[in-house]
Parts: C-alpha cells; sequence; structure tokens
C-alpha cells in the first residue's frame, strides 16, 4: 500500500510521527502540572530536525531505487518484447518448415504409391502374355514337331523362362523396397531340397562342361520348417551364378550342420567355384541393386544385378548373412548359415495325380490366356466354358452349374473381385453362391492375394499357371 503513496505523503507520515513522537517525550517530563522545560523542546527540536534529515534521505533513496526498478522494468520489457519477437519469427520458420516436410512426405508417399502401382501393373503386362507363350510352347511341345521344329520350341522356353525370371526379380526387388517379402513357413525335407536343386542345376553346369559337386553332412535331419520356394530361389541364384561365372573346374555345394538342439538347427551352406573371383574394392558392390561387379560382365554374362540382391534380402529374412571370400583368377566362395525348426513330416496320402473330370467356367478376357487355360483344361479332362469379363460370369452362372470359377482379376466391365462379390451375394440371380472360386491372375504383389479373399475367392494362383498346380487346386476345393 505505502509504494502507491507520493513523496510528500510520505514526508507527511513521518514528519506527524516525529511530532506524535515529541508529544509523547514531553508528557514524559510533565508531572501533570506544569509544562515542559525549555531544554526539553530544544532536545526534542534536535531530534525532529535529524529525524528529517533521515526520512529525507530515506525518501530520495527510496527514489532512486524506484527509479532504477523502472528502468529495469523497461529494459526488461524490451528484451521480452525482442525475445518474443524472435520466438514467434522461429515459429513462424518451424511452422513453414514443418510443411514443407509434410509436403515432401505427401509427395514421396504419392511417387511410392505410384511407383508400387506401377510395378504392379508392370508385373500383370509381363505375366498375361508369358502365360500364353508358355501355355502354347507347352502344348505346342506336347505335340508332333520334327526336330528343327523341337529345337526352336526349347529356344522358346529358355527365352520364355529368362523373360519370367527377369519379371520375377523385379517383382520381388519392389516387394523388398516395399518392406513387402515374406516367408511362407512349411514342412519340407532337406536332403531332397538339395537332390531337387542339383537335378535343376546339373544341365546348365553340363553344358559348360562344369563338374557339379554336392557334399551333404550324414547328420542333417530328414525334415525341418521352413520356406523351401525361397530358399531353393537362394540356392538356384547362387549356383546359377558360380555356374555362370566359371569357364573351367567345378562348382561344388557343401552344406553341413553347424549347432542344433532337439528343436533347432544352424545349417551351413557354402557355394564354391574355380571362376574369375572378384577383387577386394569391388565386393562391396555385390549387393547394389542394377549393379555388376564390372560393367563388362553385364555384355558377356547378361543379367540385370538383382539376383544377389534379392538373395542377400532373403537370408537375411531367414536370420542369416551371406559371407563372401573370393581371389582373382581362383574363384569365389560365397555361405551363409540358416536356422530351422527340426519337424515331423505326416506320410502322405495316397491321391491320384489326374483330377476327376470337372465342368469349369474360365473368367479371363485375354483371348491367348483363354485359348492356354481352355486347352489345358481339356487336356486334364474338364469340361470348360469361358466368360470374357465378371459381369458375363454372373450371367452365366445365373444360368448354368458348375464345379469351379477359374477367375481373372483384372478385366473390363466388371472385374474379378466385384465378380466374386456378386457371385456370394445371397440376392444375386447366381444358382450356386458357394462354388469354388480360385483366382487365377497376373497379379503378383503382396496385397493381391489378400484382396482376393476378402472379396470371397476360395484360393489363388499366379499366372503363368503349372499344369500340376492346377490340377491341386481343382482337386482341393471340388468335392464329390
Amino acid at each position: 500500500m505505502s509504494d502507491d503513496l507520493t513523496n510528500d505523503e510520505k514526508l507527511f507520515n513521518i514528519e506527524f510521527k516525529v511530532i506524535r513522537d515529541a508529544e509523547a517525550e514531553a508528557e514524559k517530563h510533565m508531572d501533570g502540572k506544569s509544562q515542559p522545560t525549555i531544554d526539553v523542546f530544544l532536545g526534542l527540536l534536535k531530534k525532529y530536525k535529524k529525524l528529517q534529515k533521515q526520512s529525507t534521505r530515506l525518501v530520495r533513496l527510496s527514489d532512486l531505487q524506484h527509479n532504477q526498478l523502472n528502468r529495469q522494468n523497461d529494459q526488461l520489457e524490451v528484451r521480452v518484447k525482442e525475445r518474443t519477437a524472435e520466438l514467434e519469427s522461429a515459429n513462424v520458420e518451424l511452422n513453414k518448415s514443418k510443411e514443407e516436410a509434410l509436403e515432401l512426405a505427401r509427395r514421396a508417399e504419392a511417387a511410392n504409391e505410384a511407383k508400387s502401382q506401377f510395378l504392379a501393373n508392370m508385373s500383370h503386362e509381363f505375366r498375361t502374355p508369358i502365360n500364353g507363350i508358355l501355355g502354347n510352347s507347352r502344348l505346342l511341345a506336347e505335340s508332333k514337331l520334327d526336330p528343327e521344329q523341337n529345337e526352336h520350341m526349347s529356344a522358346i522356353k529358355v527365352s520364355t523362362d529368362y523373360l519370367m525370371a527377369v519379371a520375377n526379380d523385379i517383382l520381388d526387388f519392389s516387394k523388398i523396397e516395399a518392406g513387402q517379402l515374406e516367408l511362407e513357413v512349411t514342412d519340407f525335407s532337406i536332403k531332397s531340397f538339395f537332390s531337387d536343386v542339383k537335378k535343376m542345376m546339373t544341365e546348365k553346369a553340363s553344358e559348360k562342361k562344369l563338374s557339379l559337386n554336392f557334399e551333404l553332412d550324414n547328420t542333417l535331419p530328414e525334415k525341418v520348417t521352413g520356406d523351401p520356394a525361397r530358399l531353393k530361389q537362394v540356392m538356384v541364384n547362387m549356383v546359377g551364378n558360380a555356374i555362370k561365372f566359371t569357364e573351367e573346374g567345378n562348382v561344388s555345394i557343401n552344406v553341413g550342420v553347424v549347432s542344433q538342439t532337439d528343436v533347432d538347427i544352424i545349417v551351413g551352406i557354402h557355394v564354391i567355384d574355380t571362376g574369375i573371383g572378384i577383387s577386394d574394392e569391388r565386393r562391396n558392390l555385390l549387393f547394389r541393386a542394377f549393379t555388376q561387379v564390372d560393367e563388362s560382365m553385364t555384355r558377356q554374362y547378361g543379367g540385370v544385378g538383382l539376383g544377389l540382391v534379392i538373395s542377400n534380402e532373403l537370408v537375411k529374412l531367414m536370420d542369416g548373412k551371406i559371407e563372401v571370400e573370393s581371389e582373382v583368377g581362383k574363384g569365389s566362395d560365397f555361405s551363409f548359415n540358416i536356422k530351422f525348426k527340426k519337424s515331423v513330416l505326416p506320410k502322405k496320402a495316397n491321391i491320384s495325380v489326374a483330377s476327376k473330370p470337372r465342368k469349369v467356367l474360365v473368367v479371363e478376357d485375354n483371348l491367348v490366356n483363354q485359348m492356354v487355360a481352355k486347352k489345358l483344361l481339356v487336356k486334364l479332362g474338364h469340361t470348360v466354358e469361358i466368360a470374357k469379363n465378371g459381369e458375363v460370369a454372373v450371367k452365366i452362372l445365373s444360368e448354368k452349374d458348375f464345379d469351379l470359377v477359374l477367375m481373372d482379376v483384372q478385366m473390363p466391365v466388371m472385374d474379378g473381385l466385384d465378380a466374386t462379390k456378386a457371385i456370394r451375394d445371397p440376392q444375386s440371380s447366381v444358382l450356386n453362391h458357394d462354388i469354388p472360386i480360385v483366382a487365377l491372375t497376373a497379379h503378383a504383389m503382396k496385397g493381391d492375394k489378400d484382396k482376393c479373399f476378402d472379396a470371397g475367392m476360395d484360393d489363388y494362383m499366379s499366372k503363368p499357371v503349372r499344369p500340376e498346380l492346377l490340377t491341386e487346386k481343382i482337386d482341393r476345393h471340388v468335392k464329390d
């Protein structure tokens, strides 16, 4: 409250207090009858003047402190305003940077989605004609051909297989970039697995007059749990590379037990060749996408530079890592360890290889693939009818009974997903809403299978289709 008084008011209060003190002092010297003596008044006056000087000094000191506080307060306000302006400016810049970062993230996400869509479409466009080429080649190879025609057919098969391998590599690489590459776990015989790999690669080694040696540890278990398809992809790539880059000598595959328990086993795999070798300086290029250790190798040996990149990622998914030891002119040793679960395979039931004759509706818009599918199914003993799109399929199924539907996905008018939903709809005019529907499509990206199942399909096959797999699917889903 005293801080709100003026200086005059403060002086008045001090003087008033001095007078009161003087009166109180005078009363002490009075006997109740007589007046205070002159000496008392002089003493009080002297005391008053002294107190007056002190009070004046205190007031001035108070003024100085007050003025100093005001100046400090003004300076502080100036600094606060300056700092506030700086923070507001920084906040504006931060919000601007945040908006720019969000915009860049949106653009990156849009670009990634566009790339994924492009790769999915490219995969579809690759697989559709390849399915036609492979299907017709297979059918033609089973007809009566003279030696020259057989030679041409073999050349077509080699070229188509290579094209299919390139398409699969690009597709797998896109899945790796998108984090969509996954393993499928199943039980398999590890000894039979490597026996199959040897059979697959022996012909390629023989063509170059190379010795292909497989050495398997006798303590390997008969059965393990893993992804044999992806492991085969790794082995075919690595053994294929060893054969490709070896002009003379041999290629050896050594498979041994690194360690094992009652439940798990770690298997060590070495692919050793006597080929051209790799220098230390260029070894770091081995696992870079679309890169060859030496650009001249692309012209001499071919390839798009994705095989080892994909193999390395697959081995990582299997909790392993590819190691390389190599010496120029002497050869290379590619090795990795993989951990498997031990398993026990149930005995296979005796199933007839050939399907019983079934009535199949093929829903496919591509004329070549229509012909391939029809001829293949007829050759397997089935009756076939063709629908060129989903709308036609729904109409046919409203008029006729079939045992199974082979459904393409990407079609004009009505695609396979919408057609499946219409077939499953109990309000539609389809005769059998529970008819087995198997996707037969060139779509092979992660998520394509889920979309098919979500629409109501029972199974999924990606093109090009293999006759034995088609037979298996028909037998599985069509019951007597």
